[in-house]
């Protein structure tokens, strides 16, 4: 039994660890690749992405903070946010076998969707597993919007 499945534009692929997936998605060389082109790799699919949907980027390598997770964005960091960015914004739908735990650690999955008994709907837990991969210090809140545009104005 295949780990992940994921369905991309009515299609549907089968993977037994992320790393398959990420190679599938940001090539087979990806992990060989030195940090400055893994940077640079995931920065060009990730702006292709949000091109073609006319969606925000926010890129936390630049110190950029990713805006509440319930809106549509982009977010580049590593190859974990950008598959879960292509989950959140819809452009996959991604299924986790509930025991493989690749993605959904640390998340209550009673009440997600299921498919097959085993698997579970990625999509309706990825703002939390987001939330909780970045922390509240990489995510932007109304409160420090607020205390940015007071302190903007100060000399």
């Amino acid at each position: 039994m295949k780990q992940i499945i994921v369905v991309e534009h009515g299609e549907k692929y089968q993977y037994n660890k992320k790393r398959e997936m990420v190679e599938d998605f940001l090539g087979k060389d990806f992990y060989e690749l030195p940090e400055n082109k893994k940077i640079n790799r995931l920065r060009l699919k990730t702006y292709m992405n949000a091109s073609l949907n006319n969606t925000e980027i926010r890129d936390l390598i630049k110190g950029e903070k990713a805006k509440k997770m319930n809106e549509k964005q982009y977010i580049v960091l590593d190859e974990d946010t950008f598959l879960l960015s292509l989950a959140k914004n819809n452009d996959i739908v991604l299924y986790e076998n509930e025991s493989s735990e690749e993605f959904t650690k640390r998340i209550d999955k009673s009440n997600l969707e299921r498919i097959a008994e085993h698997y579970i709907r990625v999509n309706d837990c990825v703002n939390k597993i987001l939330e909780n991969k970045l922390g509240p210090e990489r995510i932007e809140t109304e409160e420090k919007k607020e205390e940015i545009k007071d302190n903007e104005g100060r000399i």
